[in-house]
């Protein structure tokens, strides 16, 4: 179970779809994989794609204790340096594909 806040859904509608509908993809089929926190909050960048095939930067905000729910506290749009410092700590997921199933 996946737990999100409200104004973080008001946020999301402001994206454009093809960004939001990628974002939640992403963080949905990540949700299990993601490094559990015991007391503060951790986040994670990402990358999606817009209407024109340009790559747009995330960051994912979010507590997970290893009970139910996830909660996603935040998503914000990062430059690529900061998402290149998350890859730099191996703090990133991607979308999961048919071929690495």
């Amino acid at each position: 179970m996946v737990q999100i806040d409200d104004f973080l859904i008001e946020k999301l509608i402001s994206l454009p779809k093809s960004v939001r509908y990628s974002a939640m993809s992403i963080v949905a089929s990540n949700a299990d994989t993601l490094e559990t926190t015991d007391t503060e909050p951790n986040s994670v960048g990402f990358i999606v794609r817009d209407d024109n095939g340009e790559d747009v930067f995330l960051e994912l905000e979010y507590f997970n204790d290893g009970e139910d729910p996830f909660y996603i506290m935040n998503i914000d749009e990062i430059s690529s340096d900061e998402y290149l410092d998350y890859l730099n700590s191996n703090k990133t997921i991607n979308e999961i594909t048919d071929e690495e199933n």
